[in-house]
């Protein structure tokens, strides 16, 4: 099965969004889990590839180890009646980030709070390496480079949604990222929209944006239509 690849990246060393980031590497790798089989499986801790495996298969359907709330389907709202409050939220373009520190969880919501990424800081997944998850899912789809020294290694699960194992100036991972690959195609066509009224106004300025396809304008322009940074 193949499926389009698109990227809203909010992933840093706190749980707060950023916006559309380059992609810089494409392996063009099936999101295929490897043979338990193989020799590199043993490199990692004892219980890193059934972890991996575990959440490989949660993302599948939208979940992460930690909570049981679902990306695309969830709303904040159930969060909260759960939960309670967050311990902070953090706005990001035209989402909300909501942090639970004691949960080691976070989500990001849109405006009608439904949940487009669940996030697990668990402990789990912090034991984890990058190295842990190539040797059982292989290479990533994508790699995204939002920032220094931070990796985001991206895997397409379905069409549907993108496991992302986010690691900070380490092979560890710091956190996982389980993300409605729908919200993001909104995200591009509402910036692509966005883009054209601009070039149909002044087609001959770039309107001190990046280059095209750099995708970095992307947030450019949704925070300049609607305020966003």
């Amino acid at each position: 099965m193949s499926a389009s690849l698109f990227v809203i990246n909010g992933c840093a060393s706190n749980p707060v969004g950023t916006g559309f980031q380059t992609v810089h590497t494409s392996s063009g790798h099936s999101n295929s889990v490897r043979n338990a089989s193989s020799s590199s499986e043993t490199s990692g801790q004892p219980n890193s590839a059934a972890m991996v495996r575990q959440l490989n298969v949660l993302a599948q359907s939208g979940h992460v180890d930690n909570s049981p709330f679902i990306a695309g389907q969830s709303n904040i709202t159930q969060v909260k009646q759960s939960w309670g409050q967050p311990d902070t939220k953090n706005t990001a373009g035209e989402g909300t980030y909501a942090t639970y520190n004691s949960k080691h969880a976070a989500f990001g919501f849109n405006q009608n709070g439904t949940i487009f990424d669940v996030r697990s800081y668990s402990k789990q997944v912090q034991s984890l390496s990058l190295s842990d998850v190539r040797a059982i899912l292989g290479n990533p789809n994508l790699t995204t480079t939002p920032e220094s020294g931070q990796v985001n290694e991206i895997y397409q699960v379905n069409a549907t949604y993108q496991l992302q194992f986010i690691n900070m100036n380490s092979n560890e991972v710091d956190h996982v990222s389980v993300f409605d690959a729908s919200y993001a195609k909104a995200q591009m066509e509402l910036a692509n929209q966005i883009l054209s009224d601009e070039e149909a106004k002044d087609p001959v300025s770039n309107f001190g944006l990046p280059p095209h396809h750099t995708m970095d304008w992307l947030t450019v322009l949704i925070g300049r239509r609607y305020g966003g940074h």
